[in-house]
């Protein structure tokens, strides 16, 4: 019987190998079919993850969004995400600057009350990021949908800067140029420096490029493709056009749309993308010079310390996800970063064309806004 012993004893390993490789994976070689089933083990793993993170953001019961935007995005998210999740969205608004120094006060107050952040990309790389109020996003992600790299537009997770704390949700073509339709032809001008045309003089309104926001970006987009002395150049030539500088974006666009102006020097998109739906006779100018991919309002961060850690979890996962995406772009009407998100509805100069100049509005990007903004401000002085 001893000379059985030993295949008996090889035969019996070989069977608890394969039991033990069959409860974690493939093993080596394994047909198709093994390998197929890999995948199961890890979807099952997020899974176990996402539905212990609703499980717990439910029990919260709500979640604090500090946001820039208007009426109809909040109506959007806030009715999508309390359908699907039973879990309350209350919002705390107000302009940038505002929601970064109310989120200053509190913690310098102890209180950590928001839950997510938007605001516009320079406002939280410049003014909240440098005081430590925001944690990386990318640890927060678990939805594979979210975490893969095919569905953003450009290639990968849009994460503005080098810590990944802030990222773009939106991937808007900023033209920097609109024109009222009754007053400017078509084709009229379709270059930035064709402003400094004595034609123009006393007919155009900029967005005051001495505070974050379009004014701001555009002069930070010429400093990048021009170089900054030239940019600086330009700027001040149209100070001496008589333009007309306001911090109210509703009121540029609308200033044009009435025939008070005839262009309007960087306007806010979604501010325009509004008066266009109601049929105001206001278009975007395709200007040769190209123009800036950003993420204008739509930058998303997560507080250090969310006031409820589930439920910040779970809202971020959801509004970068396809379904909460749709919701921000119905609401906001412009273009989303996700490459699977609905054109329907946006105009489409808000999209770079294929022979359009994109500039990538990047933590570089925001930065040299910071470095401009003194020599502007000098411009500009009231």
């Amino acid at each position: 019987m001893a000379k059985y012993a030993y295949p008996v004893l090889a035969l019996l390993l070989v069977f608890i190998y394969a039991g033990c490789t069959s409860s974690s994976g493939p093993a080596p070689g394994a047909g198709p079919a093994e390998k197929a089933a890999a995948p199961a083990v890890k979807e099952e793993g997020w899974r176990v993850e996402w539905d212990r993170k609703v499980a717990a953001a439910k029990a919260e019961k709500e979640v604090l969004f500090y946001f820039i935007g208007g009426g109809d995005p909040r109506t959007e998210l806030s009715q999508a995400f309390g359908k699907k999740f039973g879990i309350k969205v209350e919002f705390v608004t107000g302009t940038p600057l505002e929601l970064a120094q109310k989120l200053a006060n509190e913690r310098n107050a102890g209180m950590y009350l928001a839950d997510a952040i938007n605001m516009g990309g320079g406002t939280l790389l410049t003014v909240v990021k440098p005081q430590g109020l925001l944690k990386p996003i990318e640890p927060e992600l678990i939805l594979p949908e979210v975490k893969d790299a095919k569905a953003w537009q450009i290639g990968r997770l849009p994460l503005i800067d080098k810590d990944g704390q802030v990222l773009g949700m939106l991937a808007n073509y900023e033209r920097y140029l609109a024109r009222n339709t009754d007053l400017v032809k078509e084709g009229e001008t379709n270059a930035l420096e064709d402003l400094l045309n004595p034609k123009w003089k006393g007919k155009m309104t900029m967005l005051d490029p001495t505070m974050t926001g379009s004014g701001l970006s555009m002069s930070a987009f010429l400093g990048r493709v021009w170089g900054v002395d030239r940019a600086l150049e330009f700027l001040r030539g149209l100070a001496k056009q008589e333009i007309v500088t306001t911090r109210d974006k509703r009121q540029q666009v609308e200033w044009v749309a009435r025939g008070k102006y005839a262009l309007a020097v960087a306007p806010t998109p979604d501010v325009l993308a509004e008066f266009k739906a109601a049929g105001a006779p206001i278009a975007s100018v395709r200007l040769t010079d190209g123009g800036g991919l950003q993420t204008v309002g739509g930058a998303l961060s997560v507080p250090a310390k969310p006031a409820h850690p589930n439920a910040s979890t779970v809202f971020l996962n959801w509004l970068l996800s396809k379904e909460g995406q749709e919701a921000y772009v119905r609401g906001i009407r412009l273009p989303a970063a996700r490459i699977d998100v609905t054109r329907e509805g946006i105009d489409e100069l808000f999209f770079a064309g294929p022979n359009d100049k994109v500039t990538y509005g990047d933590e570089e990007f925001f930065l040299l806004q910071g470095k401009m903004l003194p020599p502007i401000r000098e411009i500009f002085a009231p």
